[in-house]
C-alpha cells in the first residue's frame, strides 16, 4: 500500500502485504489505517500504524468467526465499527447474515451492535461517535 503525500507529491510505501483498499479507512489523525487482510480463507481486520509501517491484528477468527467487512473508525479514533459475514467464506452471499460489531482500537470490548434478520451493512458513525 502506498500513500501520496499531498504537499510533496511523493509516494510513501506503507505496507508490503496485500491490503484491500475498498476495505481500508484512515483514522481522523491519518496516523492509523484499519484494513482487511485474508487469513485462512476469511478476511480479518488489522490496524496499520502509518509512521512505523507496522500492522497488528484487530480481529481473529478464534474470537469472532466470519469475514470482517467495511471497517469504519469512530470520530474519536477509539473504536472501529464493522460488519461480519456469519456463514463463513470470504464473500458475503444473499443467504448469509451480516452483523455489525464495534470493537475498541486495542482489540478489547467487542460488542454486537446491530443484529437484525438479514443484512446489516456499511456501518457509519454519527459526528458525536454514537
Amino acid at each position: 500500500m502506498y500513500v501520496l503525500a499531498s504537499r510533496s507529491q511523493s509516494l510513501c510505501r506503507l505496507a508490503g502485504a496485500l491490503i484491500l483498499l475498498a476495505a481500508a479507512a484512515f483514522d481522523a489523525t491519518a496516523q492509523k489505517i484499519v484494513h482487511q487482510r485474508e487469513i485462512n480463507d476469511e478476511y480479518e481486520l488489522f490496524i496499520l500504524d502509518v509512521p512505523s509501517g507496522v500492522s497488528t491484528p484487530l480481529t481473529t477468527a478464534e474470537i469472532l468467526p466470519g469475514s470482517k467487512w467495511e471497517p469504519r473508525w469512530s470520530p474519536d479514533g477509539m473504536r472501529v465499527a464493522f460488519s461480519v459475514t456469519t456463514k463463513g467464506g470470504r464473500q458475503p452471499s444473499s443467504d448469509s447474515d451480516r452483523i455489525v460489531y464495534v470493537i475498541h482500537a486495542d482489540g478489547s470490548g467487542l460488542t454486537a451492535f446491530a443484529d437484525s434478520d438479514g443484512q446489516d451493512l456499511e456501518p457509519r458513525w454519527s459526528p458525536d461517535g454514537i
